[in-house]
């Protein structure tokens, strides 16, 4: 795979993974108000064990609940930072020919065509890095 297939690739990942992110967010804060709504509840019910005893059965579902919704963060964190291990790896390619169109250039050879493909992956690289980092920072 070129560089630039492998850019374009995490590029695609990266919008997806922003998908699942904010649907895991989303999923947490709901789980989140369950729970609180729940516990409220039991408090008001403490004079009514039995009915208290039933309530709590639904706390420990939404707390098992919570449990998946946070494993699945670590998951996304987990496959966020694979992604941002390719970037580096792509941008020390891209680097790399940099360098070595900087050493053509320096003999008069005239790369323009070549640089601006570097300076093109160079953007992308920066954007998508960017954007998976900020994935990164919401997860937590």
């Amino acid at each position: 795979m070129s560089v630039l297939e492998q850019i374009e690739s995490i590029e695609s990942e990266a919008e997806n993974k922003e998908a699942e992110v904010e649907e895991n967010e989303q999923q947490l804060e709901d789980v989140n108000n369950r729970l609180s709504q729940i516990e409220a509840a039991i408090g008001q019910l403490s004079e009514d064990q039995e009915v208290a005893s039933s309530v709590e059965k639904n706390q420990e579902a939404a707390e098992q609940e919570k449990e998946q919704i946070e494993q699945k963060r670590g998951e996304l964190r987990t496959e966020l930072e694979e992604m941002q291990s390719s970037l580096e790896e792509a941008n020390e390619a891209n680097e790399n020919s940099a360098s070595v169109l900087g050493t053509l250039e320096g003999i008069g050879e005239d790369v323009s065509d070549a640089m601006g493909i570097v300076e093109q992956r160079r953007g992308e690289i920066q954007t998508t890095m960017n954007q998976v980092q900020n994935l990164l920072s919401r997860l937590g």
